[in-house]
């Protein structure tokens, strides 16, 4: 079984916060996953897995108080997208894996 390597690059990261939907998730999109994240909520469920460091879905997340987790295939990706703004922060726990 051959190991398939990620085609994303970090200059590709740095290059992601330039492009609109679809590669970047519809705000109607955010209000979607926002809707479902706060009905798990009200059952108890405050703990998040995010697949990939989308900046919309942790920011979402924060603003609702739930503890988030990303796992995603580079760190350094993580860690570029960290640096764009986003309108609610808090604690992370980081996962690389493929």
């Amino acid at each position: 079984m051959s190991k398939i390597k990620p085609n994303w690059q970090p200059t590709k990261a740095e290059y992601w916060k330039n492009l609109p939907a679809p590669a970047r998730p519809w705000p109607s999109e955010v209000k979607w996953f926002e809707k479902y994240a706060l009905a798990q909520k009200a059952k108890g469920f405050k703990d998040v897995l995010i697949l990939g460091s989308t900046v919309e879905f942790r920011s979402m997340l924060h603003k609702n108080k739930m503890n988030v987790s990303i796992v995603d295939f580079s760190r350094d990706f993580y860690r570029i997208l960290s640096k764009q703004p986003m309108t609610h922060v808090g604690q992370e726990k980081f996962y690389e894996a493929n």
